[in-house]
C-alpha cells in the first residue's frame, strides 16, 4: 500500500516538474516551418528574438536557426549572416523597435 502511494505521489508530482520549464505565454510571430516564412517575417522575428519574453526566446531562435542551416535556398555567407543576426538579437545589440502585437 505505501509502496503504490509512493509511486503514485511520484507520478503526481513529476508531471508538474515537467511543466515547470515551459513558459505558459509564449506567443512567437509565427511558427517557423520554412526558410520563406523566415525570410517574409524576419522583422517581426528579429523584434520577437529582441524583445520577447527571456523564458521563449531561445526556444523560437532554435527554431529559426534548424530552418535556416537546412536551406538550400541560401548561400553560405548568407546563412552565416542571419545566425550572425540572430545571436546579435539574443544577445541583446539589436537596435531595431519592437513591433507591435496585432
Amino acid at each position: 500500500m505505501f509502496r503504490t502511494l509512493l509511486i503514485c505521489v511520484f507520478l503526481w508530482s513529476s508531471t508538474f516538474l515537467a511543466y515547470a520549464d515551459e513558459p505558459s505565454s509564449c506567443n512567437p510571430p509565427y511558427d517557423p516551418s520554412n526558410i520563406i516564412e523566415v525570410l517574409f517575417f524576419y522583422p517581426g522575428t528579429m523584434s520577437y528574438l529582441a524583445h520577447g519574453p527571456d523564458a521563449c526566446r531561445q526556444s523560437f531562435a532554435e527554431q529559426v536557426k534548424k530552418v535556416v542551416r537546412e536551406t538550400s535556398l541560401l548561400t553560405d555567407g548568407c546563412i552565416e549572416a542571419t545566425l550572425k543576426d540572430l545571436n546579435e538579437a539574443l544577445a541583446g545589440t539589436y537596435k531595431g523597435e519592437p513591433i507591435p502585437a496585432p
